[in-house]
């Protein structure tokens, strides 16, 4: 009878051995499973400021471009300009030249 008894419980503190690691094995999993939520979260999270960046990052590319661009055409205006002010002082020039020759000729008219 001392041996049955011994037999029972031992197997039953086998069967509590087994109840406590299988409740361990589902805190160990359940704890798994909530760092690959966080992970997940965090990834999401990641994934949403990099996007954000990248958006940010077009936008600043698109305004440096249309700022170039619009550069570029005030320097053509500009450069229009100055051919233009180089013509009219080249007509200046030939306008002196011959207010020069006119002044020449007349002096010589009046000598």
């Amino acid at each position: 009878k001392i041996e049955a008894d011994k037999k029972v419980a031992a197997a039953n503190q086998q069967a509590a051995d087994a109840k406590a690691q299988a409740a361990k094995a589902d805190a160990d999993a359940a704890t798994a499973k909530a760092a690959e939520a966080k992970a997940k979260t965090e990834a999401t999270k990641a994934k949403a400021d990099a996007t954000t960046a990248i958006a940010a990052a077009n936008a600043k590319a698109d305004t440096a471009n249309q700022q170039a661009t619009a550069a570029q055409a005030q320097a053509a205006i500009e450069k229009q300009k100055a051919a233009q002010a180089q013509a009219e002082a080249d007509k200046a020039k030939g306008d002196l030249a011959a207010a020069a020759q006119a002044l020449a000729k007349a002096e010589q008219a009046l000598a």
